[in-house]
């Protein structure tokens, strides 16, 4: 008798677990949309890590590469030196600007451990993740100079496809996938 109580609670506890598994994905599927391509993004209005305000209209005129990133996320580690080394070899062509979904704290030891130089942000309110549809980490963002967007990927790819990726934005008019 006992038993059949223990396994009709346990099974009550699985099955409302199960459903608020459930609701959550079909609540977390609603909130991130994915940015469609050929449109304008969002404007982005962040924190540095000097704490001072960043606005995305900052660069408009200017082709830029937007990675989301966590430190936590080893693929993030590696997209992030990519982009370090491109940003050095495309400085005249094209901007890289890093949003952290991490910490001040961590993003900070995280920048200076791998010797980030271009500019990062904190989206410590999950703001930019959100209005991006970020799912994956790393998102990379290829926005021309009118600040639409002209790719997106997530995931980490080699140095050469990420200098491919670029050469694409800088020298195509059509939209990169």
């Amino acid at each position: 008798m006992l038993n059949k109580k223990l396994f009709s609670i346990l099974g009550i506890i699985i099955l409302i677990t199960l459903s608020i598994m459930f609701l959550s994905l079909i609540h977390n599927s609603l909130a991130y949309t994915p940015l469609p391509l050929n449109e304008r993004v969002p404007n982005i209005n962040l924190k540095d890590l000097t704490g001072d305000f960043f606005k995305f209209d900052q660069i408009q005129k200017e082709k830029c590469i937007l990675i989301y990133f966590t430190t936590e996320c080893g693929n993030c580690r590696i997209a992030m030196t990519n982009f370090n080394d491109l940003q050095n070899e495309f400085s005249d062509e094209i901007k890289v600007l890093g949003v952290s979904g991490s910490t001040m704290e961590r993003t900070d030891r995280f920048i200076r451990e791998y010797d980030i130089t271009f500019p990062v942000l904190i989206d410590d309110l999950r703001i930019v993740k959100n209005d991006y549809g970020v799912r994956v980490v790393p998102a990379i963002y290829l926005i021309d100079e009118e600040l639409i967007l002209r790719g997106y990927r997530s995931g980490h790819r080699s140095l050469q496809t990420d200098r491919n990726w670029i050469t694409t934005l800088l020298f195509e008019n059509h939209k990169v996938n």
